[in-house]
């Protein structure tokens, strides 16, 4: 459905169904604007790998496509339950993801390189 027909559906709904039209009316906009989230997010990511490989990329990527949709299943399944602002569940993975980003773009210029890989193994002595 598009957002008109989506929000004639709000409007003729009951009250027990307007939140599912809600949210998908708000996750019509988040998710295209997920695109910001995961380039906050991978920039960093990307800049920092060095050492680790070509193939650890694919794995990042992997796992931080499967996390945006995990996190983003279990927002809208907590929403439902506590009846949380629809606007705020729609784009909770989007604010998560854009926050580590950043935090992870203020620790690029420190002088430490390495992956999470490669301090891992660090960790662990192997």
């Amino acid at each position: 459905m598009d957002i008109q027909e989506l929000r004639k559906a709000f409007l003729a709904a009951k009250s027990g169904n307007r939140y599912d039209f809600a949210l998908e009316i708000y996750n019509k906009f988040s998710v295209p604007l997920s695109v910001v989230a995961f380039m906050l997010l991978t920039v960093p990511l990307g800049v920092r790998r060095r050492a680790e490989g070509k193939f650890s990329g694919v794995v990042y990527s992997l796992l931080i496509f499967i996390s945006y949709y995990i996190l983003s299943a279990i927002s809208e399944n907590v929403g439902r339950i506590y009846e949380a602002w629809p606007f705020f569940v729609s784009f909770a993975p989007n604010i998560i993801f854009s926050i580590t980003g950043l935090y992870l773009v203020t620790g690029l210029n420190s002088e430490t390189r390495g992956g999470i890989f490669l301090r891992w193994r660090r960790r662990w002595g192997s």
